[in-house]
């Protein structure tokens, strides 16, 4: 699995995947960030095993509001995103 997240930068450019971007125009604790499992096939999971996606060359963004990384699951949730992990779907 590949992840992480670089440190943030101040410009209006939309977010690149692995990499934290901070909007002028957004409040200043909240953030956004495209997490990736490349382009096989993959589910993008929480620890929890709760679903965030899942397909080929799959993204996903997520947000931080305050010190919490969330994200809206397949089922419409939103979950803590703060630990994720691509996994091989089941045949």
């Amino acid at each position: 699995m590949e992840t992480g997240l670089a440190r943030s930068r101040n410009h209006p450019s939309p977010p690149s995947p692995f990499r934290r971007e901070s909007w002028p125009f957004a409040r200043s604790r909240d953030c956004v960030a495209i997490a990736s499992c490349g382009f096989g096939n993959y589910t993008l999971e929480t620890a929890e095993s709760v679903e965030l996606s899942s397909g080929v060359g799959l993204n996903k963004l997520i947000e931080c509001s305050g010190r919490r990384w969330m994200a809206v699951s397949t089922t419409g949730t939103v979950v803590d995103a703060s630990s994720l992990r691509c996994v091989i779907p089941a045949v």
